[in-house]
C-alpha cells in the first residue's frame, strides 16, 4: 500500500468504532469519530457521541469546540458561540477557538466581541492568514471596503502560497472595480491549479464584468464540467444563457441547480427573479424568504455570484473548517 493513502473518512469511522468499543472512557477516539461523522453530514449521530463524551467531561475542550462546529453547521450561530465560549474559558488564549468565536459572532453581527477574538489571534500570529481575511469580512460587515482591501493584501502578502487567499483579495478587487489587476491573481491561481473552482468562477466573473460574455460563458461551462456537483456554476450559467436570449437553456439548468440543491441561495435568488418576470409575485415572495434562511456551514455565496446578496462566507474558510485548530482538538 502507497504510504501516501489515505482512507476516507467514512473508513475512518468504521475503524475508530472498534478501539472506541474496546476502551470506552478514551474521550479523544470518540470526538475524533464526531468529528468524521459531522464531515459526511451525519450530525446527529455526531451529536449524540458528543453527549455522550460531555456527560462524562462536562468541560472536555474538544468535544465542546466539535459541538460549536456542529451548531454552525446547522446555521445555529447563537448556540454555536455559546458552546465555543466554554471552550474558550479552559483555554483562553488557543488560537482556533478564539478564531471561531470571531468568525460566528461577526455572522451575527456582533463585531465589537468578534474583533476582541480575532485580536487575541492576531497578537500570537500577526500574520496569520486565516485571521486577516477574518478581518476582511468583519470590515465588510462595517461598509470599510479599503480597510477590508486592506486586510486582504496583508493575508496574501502573509500566505504567498496559499491560493484561496489570492482568489478572495481577487474577489474583492472585482468589486471595487480594480479588474486588471484581479484578473493577474486570477490567472496566477489557474497557473498553479487549472481546475481550481473558486478562481475560474471568478475569471467568469472578470469575462462578465469586461462585458466578455462568451469567455463567462465559456468559463463557467469549463467550471461546470469539471466540477459538476457544484451549484453554483449552474447558476451562473443560467444567467449567461439568460443575456444570450436562450431562455429555454436557462431554465432547464436553474432545474438543474434546484434538483441538485434544493435550498441553493443563488439558484432560489433566480427563481424569485424569474418569478417575478413571470409576474407571480406570491411564489416570489416565497422563494426570497427561502433564500434568506440559516443554511449551516454554506454562509455565504455571494462571492460566487454577482446576483446574489453580499455574504460573510469564505471560500476555504466556511463556519468550523479553517485548518488552524479546533477541529478534534484534545
Amino acid at each position: 500500500m502507497s504510504k501516501n493513502f489515505s482512507p476516507p473518512p467514512s473508513t475512518l469511522v468504521s475503524v475508530a468504532i472498534g478501539p472506541a468499543a474496546l476502551r470506552p472512557l478514551h474521550t479523544g477516539i470518540r470526538v475524533e469519530m464526531a468529528c468524521e461523522l459531522r464531515s459526511l453530514a451525519r450530525l446527529d449521530d455526531a451529536e449524540a457521541i458528543l453527549r455522550g463524551v460531555l456527560d462524562a467531561e462536562p468541560q472536555n475542550f474538544g468535544a465542546l469546540a466539535e459541538s460549536g462546529h456542529i451548531r454552525c453547521q446547522r446555521g445555529d450561530h447563537a448556540g454555536a458561540v455559546a458552546e465555543y465560549e466554554a471552550a474558550a474559558a479552559l483555554k483562553p488564549q488557543h488560537p482556533g477557538i478564539n478564531f471561531e468565536l470571531a468568525r460566528a459572532l461577526r455572522v451575527m453581527d456582533r463585531l465589537a466581541e468578534a474583533e476582541t477574538y480575532l485580536r487575541r489571534v492576531l497578537e500570537a500570529d500577526p500574520c496569520s492568514a486565516a485571521a486577516l481575511v477574518e478581518c476582511a469580512q468583519i470590515n465588510l460587515r462595517r461598509g470599510d471596503r479599503a480597510a477590508a482591501l486592506g486586510c486582504l493584501r496583508s493575508a496574501a502578502e502573509a500566505a504567498p502560497a496559499n491560493l484561496d487567499v489570492r482568489v478572495e483579495l481577487a474577489a474583492e478587487l472585482r468589486e471595487q472595480g480594480t479588474i486588471d489587476e484581479a484578473l493577474v491573481l486570477v490567472r496566477s491561481v489557474l497557473d498553479v491549479d487549472a481546475d481550481h473552482f473558486a478562481a475560474l468562477m471568478q475569471l467568469g466573473q472578470l469575462h462578465r464584468a469586461r462585458d466578455e460574455r462568451q469567455q463567462a460563458m465559456a468559463t463557467f461551462q469549463a467550471a461546470a464540467a469539471k466540477h459538476p456537483h457544484q451549484t453554483q456554476a449552474l447558476v451562473e450559467l443560467v444567467h449567461e444563457n439568460w443575456a444570450a436570449g436562450a431562455p429555454e437553456e436557462a431554465d432547464q439548468l436553474l432545474q438543474r441547480a434546484l434538483a441538485q440543491e434544493p435550498n441553493h441561495l443563488g439558484a432560489l435568488m433566480v427563481s424569485s427573479e424569474h418569478a417575478l418576470l413571470a409576474e407571480d409575485a406570491e411564489k416570489a415572495l416565497a422563494l426570497a424568504r427561502s433564500a434568506r434562511k440559516p443554511c449551516g456551514s454554506s454562509i455565504g455565496r455571494a462571492r460566487h455570484s454577482g446576483k446574489s446578496p453580499r455574504s460573510p462566507r469564505r471560500t476555504s474558510m466556511s463556519c468550523g473548517n479553517i485548518v488552524i485548530m479546533t477541529r478534534c482538538a484534545p
